[in-house]
């Protein structure tokens, strides 16, 4: 999508062609003045025919018509209607907030444990989101578990995310976004987005890869956010370290347009959450900037009659 764009760019060719003509007629004019002034036969009336077709053009003279001329480019601006790219509160999405409960997430690198830190950074994102989506929230170690269908209701949503408890087992990240998948289609919001969270390594249900592929066909953005150490960390009563698989959350995201981010500690993962709030909450859409040029415009107006008013040419 470009930034920038006219709704009739024919005006702009409009506004080119009055400053070519004004800028012809100029001419024009000045070389009639000045041949006037050779038709004098004797050599007194000539010198001041000359001065006073040199005060014509002085300085004083030509800022008024400058500003003039940038005046009918404005106008030819302002006729085309340019629209520039903002962002504008998105309406009528849903998002299913995917998040691993596996024994991994018990680990304490994050304070007080990964966990309690995906919690508070899933609540601040649901704080944050705008224009009344619909929220549900899915759970998966061994299985997946819908703890709530999407409800536009933030406070059962942010009720559902403390309950979410870390408990033992595998990681079965394809069966967490086939449930998303499932809990989307469902819902009639046109926009639909997954946020997928993961400190492991899928080894449970349905290959990962092929959830995606079925979010994709239902066109379902999943947005996937990898946490903790990537040379891995251990959890209580078992004796290897367990690793993030960051290769599969980021073909996750990237087969369906969304985007992979890296949370190597607690801060990291909020300004995440921030960000991928700002992705799904608001959209891009062209606004009418026409305003602007036609704001320009007056206070160019002003200033010519200010400068008229200093140089007092009363013929301008």
């Amino acid at each position: 999508m470009s930034n920038f764009k006219l709704e009739f760019p024919l005006g702009l060719l409009i506004g080119f062609l009055g400053l070519l003509l004004i800028a012809i007629l100029m001419i024009v004019v000045f070389h009639r003045r000045y041949r006037t002034a050779l038709l004098f036969s004797n050599f007194s009336p000539l010198l001041k025919a000359q001065e006073r077709v040199g005060r014509k053009i002085s300085w004083k003279k030509l800022i008024p018509v400058l500003l003039d001329l940038l005046l009918v480019l404005l106008m030819g601006i302002i006729i085309s209607r340019p629209h520039a790219v903002t962002k504008v509160i998105a309406k009528g999405y849903a998002v299913v907030l995917v998040i691993d409960i596996s024994g991994s997430m018990m680990a304490k690198d994050f304070k007080p444990s990964r966990i309690e830190a995906a919690k508070q950074a899933a609540k601040l994102l649901v704080r944050g989101l705008k224009g009344h989506p619909k929220i549900g929230v899915v759970v998966f170690n061994n299985t997946s578990r819908v703890i709530l269908v999407p409800t536009s209701d933030k406070v059962l949503v942010l009720r559902a995310i403390d309950s979410i408890k870390a408990n033992y087992g595998g990681t079965a990240i394809g069966d967490g976004i086939s449930s998303a998948v499932a809990l989307l289609t469902a819902v009639e919001e046109p926009s639909k987005f997954i946020i997928l969270l993961s400190d492991g390594e899928n080894n449970m249900g349905m290959n990962p890869i092929q959830a995606a592929e079925i979010a994709k066909q239902y066109k379902i953005v999943i947005y996937t956010v990898g946490i903790g150490t990537r040379q891995g960390s251990y959890i209580p009563n078992v004796p290897y370290p367990v690793r993030l698989d960051e290769g599969t959350l980021k073909r996750i995201a990237s087969i369906t347009g969304g985007e992979y981010f890296y949370a190597q500690d607690k801060q990291r993962l909020m300004k995440i959450f921030s960000q991928i709030r700002d992705k799904v909450g608001f959209k891009k859409g062209y606004h009418d900037i026409s305003y602007v040029f036609a704001t320009i415009g007056l206070l160019i107006i002003g200033l010519k009659w200010l400068l008229l008013a200093l140089f007092r040419y009363a013929e301008f």
